[in-house]
């Protein structure tokens, strides 16, 4: 939706057959009914809402045998010290701003397997559904981990350079209490969804 990667995109891609075209999930018009095999769709479920209306209209875009796969934040239950991090974030967001994170971003619904399987069942009814819940990962030296992990968050965005900086120390801090070979680890819970219309 930014205009200014956009652009970029443009002028990387202008001597291709690639066509870009800027619009809202939940109204792709410009795109005709049954004419696309496969589309991907990389962390942005997780922020759109209404979400239903998006799944409908992946529906209408895909072909008889298209799929759709995409990667959303999982349930955080199922990544070991991904709270704690969450936390510290979420603490220097909301000295920021105090009301930061009242209200979550997105259709919470996405964020769990079981809900999200009752969710996309109700658009695709014959359709193979798969979630796939993973843990992704990360190993690196607690200021590098630290940078890494922080990026994985919205609320950090929103802070103040000096609020970045601290929360950033605290972050390494926390990373630095689970060593283990030089390298600490950070844990993000992911769902794999694929659907294969039949």
């Amino acid at each position: 939706m930014s205009e200014a990667e956009l652009r970029l995109a443009r002028n990387r891609l202008d001597k291709t057959d690639v066509e870009l075209h800027q619009g809202m999930a939940q109204e792709m018009t410009f795109i005709d009914d049954a004419s696309v095999d496969v589309i991907l769709c990389h962390w942005a479920l997780t922020l759109m809402e209404p979400v239903a209306s998006v799944f409908l209209n992946i529906k209408r875009m895909l072909t008889t045998n298209g799929v759709f796969a995409a990667i959303i934040d999982g349930d955080e239950k199922t990544a070991p010290g991904y709270r704690e991090i969450h936390d510290i974030i979420y603490t220097y967001a909301r000295y920021d701003y105090p009301q930061y994170g009242v209200i979550d971003l997105g259709d919470q619904r996405v964020r769990t397997s079981a809900a999200l399987q009752e969710l996309v069942a109700q658009s695709f009814v014959e359709a193979d559904i798969k979630i796939t819940p993973m843990v992704l990962s990360l190993k690196a030296e607690p200021d590098v981990l630290a940078r890494q992990a922080a990026g994985f968050f919205y609320a950090s965005f929103v802070l103040s350079a000096n609020s970045h900086r601290k929360m950033l120390v605290d972050l390494e801090s926390h990373f630095a209490t689970y060593l283990k070979d030089g390298a600490s680890c950070f844990a993000m819970p992911v769902n794999c969804l694929v659907i294969s219309q039949n």
